[in-house]
């Protein structure tokens, strides 16, 4: 234990010089544009072209459907307590209000399942 040192070190602190360390975290070439390269014989990706004037708005999306807008319905539905917050009519002794919202989510599975196909 009488190795061991104590209290705080000793300042200043001695830092390696370059000749130490050696010339190992030397920066590689850099590319036409000035950046640094990341990867061995790859190329910077050129730069994307702008979008032509016009065409945006008439271009419509692949996977955009009239159907898609039933799905608002599963997430709409819930959200409204009025609909499902009594607790007549019972079934199986379990009030309106649980096993309304487990219809819900019956409901939503069966919406999302008749879209997809539609869709598809």
């Amino acid at each position: 234990m009488s190795n061991l040192r104590s209290g705080p070190p000793q300042w200043p602190l001695s830092v390696p010089t370059q000749e130490q360390v050696g010339r190992t975290h030397r920066p590689g070439p850099r590319h036409a544009t000035g950046e640094w390269r990341t990867v061995p014989g790859a190329r910077p990706a050129p730069p994307p072209a702008p979008p032509e004037h016009g065409l945006r708005r008439s271009r419509k999306r692949e996977d955009a459907s009239r159907w898609h807008w039933l799905l608002w319905i599963p997430i709409v539905l819930p959200l409204v307590p009025a609909l499902y917050n009594r607790i007549e009519p019972t079934f199986i002794g379990i009030p309106f209000f649980y096993w309304a919202q487990l219809g819900f989510a019956f409901l939503a599975s069966v919406i999302m399942t008749f879209v997809h196909r539609r869709v598809k």
